[in-house]
């Protein structure tokens, strides 16, 4: 599941630590901001290791009674940073000329690419008509031979109706990219115009992308946001490639976290978006993913012991038939892309198909992936993960254990009550206890390692 999870943490002070009384008399605000560290008692305060730094949103009571409490909690910001994506829209007061229909639209953004951009009408008068395309120094090729798109008809740039140029502009010091219509055909200012973009932000890969919509679109410090683990998910996605646009609706008030969890990464299931030791950050969960040497015995240290039952995956999370659609035409508003892996074309969907019966997979649209590669990938991914059932187990183990893993290391596990030896198996659950560390571990089936996980695709 892409969507993260946002910690929590309560606290109860004695009174006689925090003169509330004194700072509310003062001004101020008994809520502020916290942190989570763990630090070697008389070591190093800079050396501390924060497991969390978060925002006191539920507020704070206290009594100033003798032997009173001061009582609050502190969350991960995912709320109180995240902002509208982007903060931009047509207004009438910026935006004198535009028709009433835009009023509300947000500035479009696009990165990477994208082959029909709907633009969205920002001057509409006899004298003067032009339409945004995206927000950024982007770029839309006017040559002789490129064309945009009027209500579904192509024109080139000196067509003698519909001839159009590029012009660039900023609003408050934001620069954006449009089209104008040299020959101002319109009478109504309700046409709906398409054009091909190249974002100023030309980085493909989905989570390069994820991280600069963070890094621009959202309040987070560098210290919100888990740096290496970036590292470590681009390097994973390294082979795909996103082609995104984001908010070219009305009335689109989606927040930037959202659109990462929900819009850009549901293209991409192996990537999940987390807040964990170092803030705000990607998982790629990827059973063929780099393997990271680190091996973990039931038996052994730094185990103490197993925290749960095994637990396979139900039966009904378990299918053999998988549809992609990619290559959305935002024109047309149809995929001109699949990609089905099923028991006719791939021998593990065969296998499940034989053991569970036909069981299909609700089809997964990705209107940010255009080629066929990066679509072999994610429902490569869907078959490695979800055809065969796998195993979820957690074991407790001595805090050392936090340091030795991250979410999404691939991993070794052995334990001699079931006959596992050196199963191959993922973290995917980090949960730190007072002293303790608990792993949750998921082992995946012994029959991909003996198969594989190849998928042969059909494009249309």
């Amino acid at each position: 599941d892409s969507s993260s999870s946002a910690r929590s943490f309560s606290f109860i002070l004695p009174n006689d630590l925090v003169d509330a009384s004194s700072i509310i008399g003062n001004g101020r605000l008994l809520a502020g901001v916290a942190e989570v560290s763990l630090q070697y008692d008389g070591g190093d305060y800079d050396n501390r290791i924060v497991m969390m730094r978060g925002e006191m949103d539920d507020g704070v009571t206290f009594s100033n009674k003798n032997g009173g409490t001061v009582e609050f909690s502190i969350t991960d910001p995912k709320e109180s940073m995240d902002l509208s994506l982007p903060p931009y829209v047509i207004d009438e007061n910026k935006f004198t000329s535009a028709p009433k229909e835009s009023i509300g639209f947000r500035f479009p953004i696009v990165l990477n690419k994208y082959e029909y951009v709907p633009c969205v009408w920002t001057a509409g008068s006899t004298s003067n008509q032009k339409l945004m395309a995206c927000l950024g120094n982007a770029t839309i090729k006017a040559g002789t031979s490129d064309q945009i798109y009027v209500d579904g008809v192509a024109y080139g740039t000196t067509d003698i109706t519909y001839g159009w140029s590029v012009f660039s502009s900023t609003v408050d010091g934001v620069p954006y990219i449009g089209i104008q219509f040299t020959n101002t055909p319109s009478t109504d200012y309700t046409e709906s115009v398409y054009v091909q973009v190249i974002g100023a932000e030309s980085t493909p890969n989905p989570v390069s992308q994820a991280l600069y919509l963070v890094e621009t679109y959202t309040a987070f410090s560098k210290a919100n946001i888990n740096y290496p683990a970036f590292t470590r998910a681009i390097s994973a996605c390294a082979a795909m490639t996103a082609t995104t646009l984001v908010n070219s609706g009305s009335n689109n008030d989606a927040g930037t976290l959202s659109f990462i969890e929900t819009g850009l990464l549901a293209n991409f299931p192996m990537v999940s978006m987390a807040w964990m030791i170092g803030g705000y950050g990607p998982v790629v969960i990827d059973r063929n993913g780099p393997k990271s040497g680190f091996t973990l015995n039931a038996q052994a240290y730094p185990v103490m012991y197993r925290n749960t039952a095994i637990a396979e995956q139900a039966k009904n999370k378990c299918y053999n038939s998988f549809t992609v659609e990619y290559k959305f035409n935002a024109m047309e508003d149809v995929y001109e892309g699949v990609a089905v892996a099923d028991h006719t074309n791939n021998p593990i969907c065969q296998i499940s198909t034989q053991n569970i019966g036909m069981r299909q997979h609700e089809t997964i649209q990705c209107p940010y992936i255009e080629d066929d590669n990066t679509a072999g990938i994610v429902l490569d991914w869907l078959v490695s993960h979800l055809a065969l059932p796998s195993y979820y187990v957690e074991y407790e183990c001595i805090a050392s254990a936090l340091f030795s893993v991250s979410l999404g290391d691939n991993i070794k596990l052995t334990d001699s009550d079931f006959s596992w030896e050196d199963m191959a198996a993922t973290v995917v659950s980090i949960t730190y206890k007072t002293g303790l560390v608990v792993l949750g571990i998921r082992v995946w089936s012994p029959y991909y390692s003996k198969l594989g996980g190849q998928v042969s695709t059909s494009s249309v």
